[in-house]
């Protein structure tokens, strides 16, 4: 799509300065003549399009390292939230679900988890006195 853009203003441009180097017999030369007197009778609006085209791409590396950022505190987060809601599936000789014991929901709060190894460890003992 930019590289049709790109073209179809180029054709634009030389037909606009068509008339110019007329005598030219070679091509090239005259390609390379018009290309020279648009790039001096335009200067400023090459000038204008290229700090535009630097700004978008400073623009588009910072927000680009800024969603890396981002991600990897995101990463970060869930790791640590997985493995402080992780409960050990082997407690006291005790195995049992992680769902099942919390519900559906696997956030619960430290406390909760506390009060499940307090009750598997004095069944536990429970059953090895009885």
């Amino acid at each position: 799509m930019a590289a049709q853009s790109h073209s179809e203003s180029r054709s634009r441009v030389l037909r606009r300065y068509a008339d110019l180097f007329e005598d030219e017999t070679d091509p090239q030369v005259r390609r390379a003549l018009l290309d020279a007197h648009i790039l001096q009778t335009e200067a400023k609006h090459f000038k204008n399009l290229h700090l535009q085209e630097s700004r978008l791409h400073r623009q588009y590396q910072q927000n680009a390292k800024e969603l890396k950022e981002l991600q990897a505190e995101r990463h970060e987060e869930q790791e640590a939230e997985e493995a402080e809601n992780q409960l050990p599936t082997q407690v006291n000789g005790f195995e049992f679900a992680t769902q099942l014991v919390l519900g559906s929901n696997p956030q619960s709060s430290s406390v909760c988890k506390r009060t499940i190894l307090s009750n598997a460890t004095s069944i536990q003992t429970q059953t090895t006195i009885g």
